[in-house]
């Protein structure tokens, strides 16, 4: 949804590719907003509408990009890591935090807005499905390792990891 709640941005795959797709809530398409080969999926607003993160693999593999909320040209962010999914706006929009495939696993990084400064905030197993502390400081992830899964959390500064539930 939209950070005044009026609007939402879905993933339709409606002439065979997974396109990204502004919808009222009534669930009215207002406007299609990509329209490439390819996925184009797990939009993110920024906290002030403005603009929408999400995940395409139109350079062969996938990775965030960012436009305007309203559509228009696409920007690459993600260029650390061969795959590169799950954004999320940090609580200030000055941030994304995103999942990327490194040493066999998916991990934790945080960037800013405009993709510089990019930085891994875990390392071994898999974390998967960031989501921001209101305060902007802290990330909730899952951490999967075998068949056990955890839920922790993840200072954005200090790369402290502590499990809350396993």
């Amino acid at each position: 949804f939209s950070p005044d709640g009026q609007t939402m941005v879905v993933t339709l795959s409606q002439a065979g590719n997974p396109d990204l797709y502004r919808m009222d809530r009534r669930g009215r398409i207002l406007q299609q907003l990509t329209s490439r080969a390819g996925i184009n999926v797990s939009p993110s607003f920024s906290p002030d509408g403005r603009y929408i993160a999400f995940v395409s693999d139109r350079s062969g593999k996938p990775n965030v990009y960012v436009m305007d909320s309203n559509g228009g040209q696409a920007k690459r962010l993600t260029f650390q890591c061969p795959e590169n999914s799950e954004p999320t706006w940090s609580p200030k929009g000055d941030e994304i935090a995103f999942t990327g495939l490194a040493a066999g696993g998916y991990q934790l990084y945080v960037m800013d807005r405009n993709g510089g400064n990019v930085r891994q905030l875990t390392s071994g197993g898999n974390y998967e499905s960031p989501t921001w502390a209101p305060d902007g400081r802290l990330l909730a992830v899952t951490r999967k390792s075998g068949s056990r899964s955890e839920l922790c959390v993840v200072s954005k500064t200090s790369k402290d990891i502590r499990v809350l539930f396993s």
